[in-house]
Formats: C-alpha cells, sequence, structure tokens
C-alpha cells in the first residue's frame, strides 16, 4: 500500500520536475552536491540514526555536567585579569538560558561564588573536570553512533579529546566576555565624550552582546562537529551543519521562553520541580539540534562518496 502511494507521488508532474531540479542545484557549504542527495542521505540518517534516543541520552548527561562545569569554570576566576568577569559571565548565561531555566540555575551559581572550593590543584576542581569531560565524551559517543560513523578511538584518546574541546571552550567563553568587555567600555567612552547618544548606544550594544553570542554559538558547535568525530580529518571546520544548528539554536533560545510561559504548566502541576523539567527539555531539544546539523554533514560526505562510486 505504501510503495503504490510512493510510485503514485512519484510519477507527478510536479514532483518529477522537483527532482530534476534538485539534483542540478546545491546550496553553500555542500561541497556542490545536488540538494536532492544531501536531502536523500539526510532523512535516511534521520530515520535510522535513532535521534530522539541519542539525544536523550545526551541531554541527561548533559545535565550531570553543567554544575561540574560551571564549578571548574569559576575556579578560575581568581587568576583572570579581566574586569567584571563575572557580572559579564552571568549576563551571557542568562542571555542564552531561557529565563524560566535560568530561574534554576542562578541561585545554584550564586552559591558557587559565595562558597569557593579551592583553585586550580583542588581535589573538587579534578573531579569537577573530570565530570565535565565526561558530558564531552558522550557527545562524541552520541555522534559516533550515527547511522554513517562509527568510534575508532580508544577510551583514552577520546579522554584527551574532551580535555582538549574543554580547554577550546573555555577559551571561547573567556574571549567573548573579553569582546563584550572591551565594547561596552569603548561605548562607555564614546558617550563621555558625546560622540554618539545614550539610546543609540544602548541599542549598539544589545547588537553588539548577540552578535558575540551568536559567534560563540557557531564557533563552539563548529569546534564540536570538527574535534568530536572519531574520523575528524573528513570534516571541515566552518559546515553547513554548524551554521544550521547554530540558527537553530538561535531561534529555540527565543521561542522556548515563549513557550514555557505561555503553553505549559510545569509549575502549577510539579511546583518547583517544574522548572527543573523546563531546563530538562532545553538541554533536548538543544541536544537534538546538535545531532541534526552533525547529521547534516555526515550526509553531505556520505553524498559525495556516493556520487563518485557512480561517476
Amino acid at each position: 500500500m505504501f510503495k503504490k502511494i510512493k510510485d503514485y507521488i512519484l510519477q507527478l508532474r510536479f514532483v518529477r520536475l522537483t527532482i530534476i531540479f534538485l539534483k542540478r542545484v546545491s546550496l553553500p557549504g555542500f561541497d556542490k552536491i545536488p540538494i536532492y542527495y544531501v536531502i536523500k542521505f539526510f532523512l535516511k540518517g534521520l530515520f535510522k540514526g535513532d535521534i530522539t534516543q541519542r539525544a536523550a541520552s545526551l541531554s541527561f548527561t548533559f545535565f550531570l555536567a553543567i554544575f561540574p562545569a560551571l564549578l571548574a569554570l569559576f575556579s578560575f576566576i581568581p587568576y583572570l585579569p579581566i574586569e567584571n568577569f563575572v557580572p559579564t559571565l552571568l549576563t551571557l548565561v542568562e542571555d542564552i538560558m531561557p529565563e524560566a531555566t535560568w530561574q534554576i540555575i542562578e541561585p545554584i551559581i550564586n552559591d558557587m561564588l559565595l562558597r569557593q572550593r579551592g583553585g586550580l590543584m583542588s581535589i573538587s576542581f579534578l573531579i569537577s573536570l573530570f565530570l565535565t569531560s565526561n558530558g564531552v565524551m558522550a557527545i562524541s559517543r552520541a555522534f559516533n553512533k550515527s547511522y554513517y560513523n562509527i568510534e575508532t578511538r580508544t577510551a583514552f584518546k577520546q579522554r584527551l579529546m574532551s580535555f582538549y574541546l574543554i580547554f577550546i571552550m573555555s577559551i571561547l567563553m573567556f574571549l567573548a566576555i573579553g569582546f563584550i568587555g572591551v565594547g561596552r567600555f569603548s561605548l562607555n567612552y564614546l558617550a563621555s565624550h558625546e560622540i554618539i547618544s545614550g539610546g543609540f548606544m544602548f541599542k549598539l550594544l544589545v547588537f553588539i552582546k548577540w552578535l558575540i553570542v551568536m559567534l560563540l554559538i557557531f564557533f563552539a558547535i563548529s569546534f564540536i562537529y570538527y574535534l568530536a568525530p572519531s574520523n575528524k580529518k573528513y570534516y571541515k571546520f566552518i559546515s553547513a551543519g554548524s551554521s544550521l544548528a547554530t540558527f537553530k539554536s538561535l531561534m529555540l533560545m527565543v521561542r522556548f521562553d515563549y513557550y514555557i510561559s505561555n503553553f505549559t504548566r510545569y509549575n502549577a502541576l510539579y511546583g518547583s520541580i517544574g522548572t527543573l523539567i523546563g531546563l530538562m527539555m532545553w538541554l533536548y531539544f538543544n541536544s537534538i539540534l546538535l545531532l541534526i546539523g552533525f547529521e547534516l554533514n555526515v550526509c553531505i560526505l556520505k553524498a559525495r562518496e556516493e556520487l563518485k562510486k557512480i561517476s
């Protein structure tokens, strides 16, 4: 029955013309691979790659790694020469996270800041770093469980990769905060000399902040896609998948908080634990977007290999 419906649809003139068109055109980032072949492998990877199952596992591991990651990050604060680092960091995290999920994170962060738990070589820092690396390794495992991918590295190499990726993410975070600080200082200087007005300065500062957030997400995802897979030599740093995942993540940031505030009643049903459910949902949807972007990169690679065999 399904085959008859499929054959009937494929025989429609509009469908045949669309397929012919898609076999002739490509998109930026597709490495000149026609859209038709990318979509063909992409849909196959989505339906047979257990995206939702992998995302559920990944989001739970993310949840376990969030607070150790914050604890490890705050251990660096006494060694950083950046002025107003903590307020800028909190503002950046608050902008990235939906308001409903920020409500559960903020008091925990404030408690961490009030109770410093040692320096860079303390036991708590080392344990936090190890638990954070587990979250990064979960990304690698989720990527390598793709329909088209398998893991070929030893556990030791995976652990080294996770530490390297944590280091890169920390550098990106520090750079983002530094750029926001420089931007705020520059705008205040221009406003104090009456070169720009206060209203224009505020709008420009908001634009700069969101531009930095977008670039932070894009480069973070690009590094993850480039370093986390086992066969990283086949993937480009700037890719269609990282662009797609960044765009979808920004859309999720805008829409998710609105959805939680207007279409769900978790707090009414579960009380304060409803916010925790909202955090898990946010991590789950971001995990799906991360896997979808990676799946797109893999499918472009597989489509290229398939076309080489045909030719």
